[in-house]
């Protein structure tokens, strides 16, 4: 196993003890796989991280000669540096990175506030911020091109950790090291207002008002000399909150809450989407109602993955902070959203809304079947936002604007094909590389799938990853936690009890499409009630309706079919 380290200096640690190579460029290279774990960085991306400007012509030499080094430290038994037609790939575990498990730690630490726990919340956070070894990651890592915005984003986790940490420590009293810790984080980031209210809230409940007004002169002071502004609203309630001995802040729960950051990861490759980002983009601007933007499509097409990328895009304009929710998982979606604005308290929809009411908040909503699932979570004012990445059109929300998204164009999947495998090997295997889109259906989702399974195949070429997919069924769509016809039996068992029947009535008839009178005599029901069937499936993104006839798409269809032979055990066991 691996010890690898980027909080901090960067190095390697194996059984033969730690190296840290001396050699700059070398150094670089060795941060920029370690940043990149287990994706392939292309050529061009390292050349463009290592050198600054004008790199020599032997740039590509000077980089094979490095990565040759690193790769005789880079091994446990086995190798670790891959390479591929168009860089390198270096592999590794989790727990094998300490930036890894430094943003594990800190996420068990902002759900332990969530919950109310802050006694765990500083036990997770201060392991977390035990893993850096310095007040920035990758010292010695001279900060241009991609290392400025790799490097940044890291330190700007680590200063939110040591935020929530500090809220945490709060909430559980108050004493003289807290208040100097606070001190010390605040000589490290005199900008950070919210560094200042913990400070201001910690000397006023240690019982020095006129320390805590101070505080706040000298953050107003600070915030002037360095940009020019004034204190913001939070730290404006809180001088005022002082000036008039407000008995609520001596309380825990008067605490400053971590401003919540819960999205999941933006999307690395989200090619084809322009249009729809422009359409959610355009529901948000200048709003005299809540925005709302709804997105659906077929299973698989990336409405999870343009949510997140959306929200990610939109969150700078909600600064108290963005919330996610998977509705496929939530028992109490009101209760849940307020236990994380507020911790443990009252479970109902009214409170959420009097919550956002003030608040600049923005809401994902991801798996939601219905628009009675999400009704009662809509803010009342425009000050907050919802993106709804939805099974189906939620066309009784009023106010809301529908993004359907549709499998991507056929130049558009192949530009995501060449984004995870190179450009050069689509370019060279055009033909293959448009026989993999083709059997993946053009959906996002079969692509990462059908990447991933070539990706870990060191001997497979396009064309056979081509073959496979073209004689595979859904058997050959799973890769690690990802699986199309695991997504389409949770689309399924969403159905309503005469929809799913009329579903697997395509797989026993062995039909791609049926009139609403033969799905009514098949199953012995009335035309209206078919008609409505297959309406949901058609809303479902399962069939298309067009002249009165209704063809089951391909990927529903392979679902169909197993539906039709397998028996009820077995499906529940998917």
């Amino acid at each position: 196993m691996l010890d690898c380290k980027i909080l901090g200096t960067v190095e390697v640690s194996t059984g033969g003890g730690a190296v840290r190579p001396s050699a700059p460029k070398q150094r670089a290279l060795l941060a920029a796989l370690l940043l990149n774990a287990n994706r392939v960085l292309t050529m061009d991306r390292l050349i463009d991280a290592m050198w600054e400007s004008d790199p020599p012509r032997s740039a590509i030499a000077n980089v094979r000669t490095y990565a040759m080094s690193l790769r005789r430290v880079l091994t446990d038994g086995e190798p670790r540096l891959v390479t591929s037609k168009e860089g390198y790939l270096l592999r590794l575990s989790a727990d094998e990175l300490d930036a890894s498990r430094f943003a594990r730690l800190a996420k068990l630490g902002r759900t332990a506030i969530a919950n109310g726990d802050p006694r765990s919340a500083v036990g997770h956070l201060s392991a977390a911020l035990a893993l850096w070894r310095h007040d920035h990651a990758g010292v010695g890592i001279a900060r241009h091109g991609a290392f400025t915005h790799w490097l940044t984003a890291l330190d700007e986790q680590r200063r939110e950790a040591l935020d929530d940490y500090l809220d945490a420590r709060l909430a559980l009293g108050v004493d003289a090291d807290l208040i100097a810790e606070i001190r010390c984080s605040i000589i490290e980031d005199p900008l950070r207002e919210r560094r200042w209210g913990q400070l201001m809230l910690a000397t006023y409940r240690a019982g020095d008002v006129s320390g805590a007004l101070r505080c706040y002169a000298q953050a107003h002071e600070a915030l002037a000399r360095g940009l020019a502004v004034e204190p913001g609203a939070e730290l404006r309630r809180m001088h005022h909150g002082i000036l008039n001995r407000d008995a609520a802040l001596q309380t825990t729960e008067a605490a400053p809450r971590a401003t919540p950051h819960q999205l999941p990861p933006a999307p690395a490759v989200l090619v084809g989407r322009q249009d729809e980002l422009a359409a959610i983009t355009r529901a948000f601007e200048d709003a005299e109602s809540p925005p709302v933007a709804v997105i659906c499509g077929p299973v698989g097409a990336g409405t999870s993955a343009l949510a997140v990328g959306a929200a990610a895009a939109l969150g700078p304009k909600y600064p108290d902070g963005q919330l996610y929710l998977d509705l496929a998982e939530a028992r109490d979606p009101a209760a849940t959203l307020v236990q994380e604005l507020t911790g443990p308290g009252p479970h109902r929809a009214a409170r959420l809304r009097s919550i956002l009411a003030d608040r600049r908040l923005l809401l994902l909503l991801d798996n939601v079947s219905s628009a009675a699932d999400v009704r009662h979570l809509l803010p009342a004012t425009p000050a907050s936002g919802v993106i709804i990445a939805a099974r189906r059109p939620l066309t009784t929300l009023d106010t809301a604007v529908t993004v359907r998204v549709a499998p991507l164009s056929h130049n558009d999947a192949l530009g995501m094909l060449a984004a995870l495998v190179g450009t050069e090997e689509v370019a060279t295997c055009r033909d293959d590389a448009a026989r993999v889109v083709r059997a993946c259906g053009h959906l996002p989702l079969a692509i990462r799938i059908a990447t991933a399974r070539l990706l870990r195949r060191a001997d497979w070429n396009l064309a056979d990853l081509a073959n496979q997919l073209l004689s595979g069924g859904l058997d050959v769509f799973e890769a690690d936690d990802l699986s199309l016809r695991t997504r389409l039996l949770s689309a399924f068992r969403a159905l309503n009890p005469l929809s799913a029947a009329t579903l697997e009535l395509f797989g026993r008839l062995g039909r791609a499409d049926v009139t609403a009178y033969v799905a009514a005599q098949a199953l012995g029901i009335t035309p209206i009630a078919a008609v409505s069937a297959l309406d949901e499936l058609t809303d479902m993104h399962f069939v298309t309706a067009a002249h009165g006839r209704y063809r089951i798409l391909p990927f529903p269809a392979a679902l169909a079919s197993e539906l039709a032979n397998t028996s009820p055990f077995d499906l529940v066991s998917r």
